[in-house]
């Protein structure tokens, strides 16, 4: 699976949360400059949108949070359904395995 699918299939199981880096770093063992780099993409093709979060405790750093647009939703499901389906096993007619 690219990285491009692992953070996909990840952002699916819980569509409505907005995901942070390390997060999905955590979730997907993927590294940093791997997963920024998806995202980037992933964004620009309107398949995920973005905000700032700003902290409240002083001293910390704001969040970049990411999350699947409706649409992004739609192709992300599409794209993992494809990738799972050319990687079943194909059955030849008239062959059975043992």
């Amino acid at each position: 699976m690219s990285a491009r699918q692992k953070i996909l299939d990840l952002m699916l199981e819980q569509v409505e949360k907005w995901w942070y880096g390390l997060e999905i770093r955590e979730a997907t063992r993927l590294p940093a400059g791997e997963i920024y780099a998806v995202l980037a993409r992933l964004e620009q093709q309107s398949i995920v949108e973005s905000r700032w979060k700003e902290n409240t405790t002083p001293g910390q750093l704001r969040r970049r949070l990411y999350r699947l647009t409706r649409d992004g939703r739609r192709i992300a499901q599409e794209e993992l359904e494809k990738v799972t389906r050319l990687h079943q096993p194909r059955q030849r007619p008239g062959f059975s395995p043992a």
